[in-house]
């Protein structure tokens, strides 16, 4: 009955971590200490129906690549022709970033995380009402970035939204694009780069008295700003048509 019922706890499916809501000016995580996604600890092992899982899905969806090679080697036979052929023309349709919020809770996705341990840590303490970069590594040779980084932070820190951006090399492979823009990623450009951060915070709002008073340090800084550069261009032209005689 022992082996019976550790078996039976092997193959059960783990569920998915309920976060009670906490307001994100109340997130309070350890500087400098590692902590795991998903309820996951250091020693976390995955059950054998969540490796099963991960290895099954992982391994379809790298080898898309791999895929498409074997439809174009057999493509001589026709079903393999058509496969291949619906498969290329899927690149035509577009893919807009949508962020499905069932594709970003995926229970696929939360196979991978747990497949790969994933883990985070903080260097600093954020303010939940200021913008951030965040980094993921090591970066591998497959764009897997935002199925783990992105997925974790859509469920992790649902009150926000987190914009990821991958290689543009993943939006031009079938099944790749459109997974991407499910989670509503964009490829990884300057100019999107840029696009991204002017959207500015897209998380909670503080309550009316608080906003108004960031509104108008806002607009104070811009003030500044604005008059220093006057006061720089006017230095430069002043600078520009003063005589200076060349030394003999």
């Amino acid at each position: 009955m022992a082996v019976v019922s550790r078996l039976l706890s092997a193959l059960r499916l783990e569920r998915q971590r309920t976060r009670p809501y906490v307001h994100p000016s109340q997130y309070r995580a350890p500087e400098n200490v590692r902590l795991y996604s998903d309820g996951m600890h250091k020693l976390y092992q995955p059950s054998l129906s969540t490796l099963a899982i991960a290895v099954v899905t992982l391994g379809l969806y790298v080898g898309v690549p791999h895929i498409l090679l074997a439809l174009l080697a057999f493509s001589w036979w026709r079903p393999a022709a058509i496969t291949l052929a619906l498969l290329l023309l899927s690149l035509l349709l577009p893919a807009k970033p949508l962020r499905v919020n069932s594709v970003l809770s995926s229970y696929v996705f939360l196979c991978w995380r747990r497949y790969f341990h994933f883990s985070y840590l903080f260097e600093r303490s954020l303010d939940c009402y200021q913008d951030y970069i965040i980094a993921q590594f090591p970066h591998g040779a497959f764009p897997l970035g935002a199925l783990l980084g992105g997925t974790f932070m859509a469920t992790e820190y649902p009150e926000y939204t987190c914009y990821a951006t991958a290689a543009s090399s993943a939006f031009y492979v079938p099944i790749w694009r459109h997974v991407h823009a499910w989670l509503g990623t964009e490829v990884c450009t300057k100019a999107n780069f840029h696009n991204l951060l002017s959207r500015g915070i897209m998380g909670p709002q503080r309550n009316s008295t608080s906003t108004s008073q960031a509104s108008g340090e806002h607009h104070q800084r811009q003030e500044q700003q604005q008059q220093l550069q006057l006061q720089l261009s006017s230095s430069t032209d002043a600078s520009r048509h003063t005589p200076f005689k060349s030394a003999q």
